[in-house]
């Protein structure tokens, strides 16, 4: 397989998963305007701390969760890998109004730094298509598990 067929695909689903730009020529997923950017902008600070049942993650925790395990993943990618406990992951579970458009703008920051270093990257081995999928994979895991959090509490 040529590299370019591979980053050329990783790139459209990176954008369709955090991005969501409208497109006149289809999509990835079946629904519009349905990745991380988009849907969040729709959720409050309170929706997004609103846990379904007792003791249940958030929208905000779901969202500091991604943004955790893509700074881990960055990390590994860096070389700069150590033990992480992922139970801190899922330290938040309410944010104010300012807290939430805080932990938007991180969790945007942290993916278009990565979207950045991925477009730059020179070598695709084995451990760097590993990075990518799996970022890919967890990511787009967790958007639907907000999507349809969003479905409940809206």
């Amino acid at each position: 397989m040529k590299v370019s067929d591979f980053t050329n695909n990783l790139y459209f689903l990176l954008e369709e998963t955090f991005e969501s730009p409208a497109r006149k020529d289809g999509n990835a997923y079946l629904d519009k305007e349905t990745g991380w950017y988009p849907s969040l902008e729709k959720i409050s600070a309170e929706e997004a701390s609103r846990a379904l049942i007792e003791a249940g993650t958030t929208i905000a925790g779901q969202l500091e969760h991604c943004r955790f395990y893509l700074d881990v993943l960055e990390s590994y990618m860096l070389g700069q890998g150590k033990k992480v406990n992922w139970e801190d992951s899922w330290s938040v579970k309410a944010v104010s109004a300012e807290e939430w458009e805080n932990l938007k703008t991180e969790f945007k920051t942290t993916y278009e730094r990565i979207r950045d270093r991925f477009k730059s990257s020179q070598t695709w081995d084995e451990d760097r298509v590993g990075e990518a999928l799996a970022i890919l994979i967890h990511s787009a895991y967790h958007l639907g598990s907000i999507r349809q959090m969003m479905r409940l509490i809206g």
